[in-house]
């Protein structure tokens, strides 16, 4: 997200909230008590399992 290769609609805050929020813990594992809306941002992390970012032409 932060190259810009991911684009969320303003209208899904529930997810923007949830990504503002997500604290991590050991080994990238998310902390489901202190997150808000945890099983929609699960739902995004799942959802991009199969994406593949673009190879870059040095």
């Amino acid at each position: 997200m932060s190259k810009r290769l991911i684009k969320i609609h303003p209208l899904l805050q529930n997810l923007i909230v949830s990504l503002r929020t997500a604290v991590v813990i050991d080994d990238w594992k998310l902390d489901k008590y202190q997150t808000a809306h945890h099983d929609i941002l699960d739902s995004f992390r799942l959802s991009l399992c199969n994406y593949e970012l673009p190879k870059c032409n040095p």
